[in-house]
């Protein structure tokens, strides 16, 4: 269902979140064995790296962002986001 939903051309981006380090890894592992172009984000970033992160998700790169709760706090994304929590 998950994978059904990426596909879908009306988010260009869709932020996962999952309850666990260990299920946020494997749903970025399954994403990209499936062809997903994704990013996973767990514990703090460092500066430079979220701001590398955002500059690949201002470009297009990545598909699918993968997260922890402890994450969501906001990125600022400009356009539609579908935000899934997948533990729910």
């Amino acid at each position: 269902l998950l994978l059904h939903a990426l596909k879908a051309p009306k988010a260009p981006l869709h932020l996962i979140f999952a309850n666990t380090r260990t299920v946020a890894e494997w749903i970025a592992y399954k994403l990209v064995q499936n062809g997903v172009k994704t990013e996973l984000v767990t514990g703090l970033l460092p500066l430079k790296r979220r701001a590398s992160l955002m500059e690949t998700l201002r470009a297009g790169e990545v598909k699918a962002v993968v997260l922890t709760d402890d994450q969501a706090r906001p990125f600022g994304f400009a356009g539609p986001v579908n935000i899934v929590h997948f533990d729910i």
